[in-house]
């Protein structure tokens, strides 16, 4: 099933008049075999860590233990001989965030290039894993647009993810190109594909923006479920970028999938106009800028006491809210087609009903997939 790496000849001699042959390992070994060829290079550290593997695939440029292990509480993994798990040979650094790092790699089993997550706390991100795990079951022939976790593991105490090499996010890509209606309504109905099995099996991305949004071979994928979550929690504890935050996600009120439907149509307006619709420096400013476009949540959206608190005084007076440059930010003083620039009143339709104050009253992800917008032909 799997293709191996065969070495190869290289050099041949006659000795005693029979041809020797120099060759070089052939992969995978065990770890005796290892020993056996590399013995002289390996410290004790390294022949225990061998001992653990069945079969070794890939040992690295040199064997060279010089800072072989990492510790737990060192956040930057170091990766010693270029390798992950005696398997993975890391190639190029994709990305890092508070997670972790992302890299690059050939899988010298499959002989495949791939992405590995490297995660220094992977208690925090263990649900990443079953969240990926449960929606591969789910997502066997790919047809949700999910990217897809091949394997994962755990070296020198660093949780390992393994997904499918994908190419350039959106976020990579709004900054070379505009996109048309014709190219949104794609973009869109590729996402909400994710969305519907989401929807349906009740769980929250929790982190949907342009930048987890990236090119397959065969389309859009959705990445990055580090920050995901059953809706069953009552509170929704990802970390999700504040740019693409619903309102209930900013004010730490219990989450629903309708969440991630704020961030659609967060994302599609931006991709639409070439900047974000709401670009707070932080929470409240961002709070701010939703009201000046949409104006003061309606009554249905006071559910709690700490919600009201938000938006009003002890004396029941509406709170005044500033941007970061103390300007007074007056609700409803932005009109949402204007920002937009657009005379599509099917689109406008659309990114409004995603962008509600009450997640209730949003789109649902199977509702989208059947809005006029998405059905006519740009």
């Amino acid at each position: 099933m799997f293709k191996k790496f065969k070495s190869r000849k290289v050099g041949v001699c006659l000795e005693n008049g029979h041809e020797h042959r120099n060759r070089r390992p052939r992969f995978p070994m065990t770890p005796a075999e290892v020993v056996r060829h590399f013995g002289d290079r390996l410290t004790h550290s390294d022949v225990k860590e061998m001992s653990s593997y069945r079969e070794l695939w890939y040992l690295g440029k040199e064997i060279d233990s010089s800072n072989h292990h990492a510790t737990s509480s060192n956040d930057n993994m170091q990766v010693s001989n270029n390798h992950l798990a005696y398997r993975y040979e890391l190639l190029k650094r994709l990305g890092e965030g508070s997670y972790g790092k992302v890299y690059k790699c050939l899988d010298h089993k499959t002989n495949e290039m791939v992405a590995v997550k490297i995660i220094k706390k992977f208690k925090s991100y263990r649900q990443e894993v079953e969240i990926m795990d449960y929606l591969r079951k789910k997502d066997r022939n790919g047809s949700y647009n999910i990217v897809f976790m091949k394997n994962y593991f755990f070296f020198r105490e660093h949780l390992c993810i393994v997904y499918d090499l994908l190419g350039p996010s959106l976020n990579q890509l709004k900054k070379y190109r505009r996109f048309s209606s014709a190219n949104l309504q794609h973009i869109g109905k590729d996402i909400l594909k994710c969305l519907c099995l989401l929807e349906k099996e009740k769980i929250i991305h929790g982190d949907l923006k342009p930048g987890n949004i990236v090119l397959g071979k065969n389309g859009i994928k959705v990445i990055d479920f580090g920050g995901s979550s059953f809706e069953k929690k009552k509170k929704f504890p990802g970390a999700i970028t504040y740019t693409y935050s619903s309102p209930e996600v900013i004010l730490k009120n219990p989450c629903s999938t309708a969440t991630d439907m704020w961030s659609l149509g967060c994302i599609l307006a931006e991709l639409h106009i070439g900047q974000y619709i709401f670009s707070g420096a932080d929470n409240a400013e961002q709070i701010a800028l939703i009201m000046e476009v949409l104006g003061k949540p309606p009554a249905d959206f006071f559910k709690d006491k700490n919600t009201w608190n938000y938006f009003y005084d002890d004396k029941g007076q509406w709170r005044d809210f500033y941007d970061v440059n103390n300007k007074l930010i007056k609700p409803g003083s932005k009109n949402l087609q204007k920002i937009l620039g657009t005379d599509d009143l099917q689109f406008l339709d659309f990114i409004q009903r995603c962008l509600s104050w009450n997640p209730e009253k949003r789109l649902t992800p199977s509702e989208a997939m059947k809005h006029p917008w998405l059905q006519s032909k740009s």
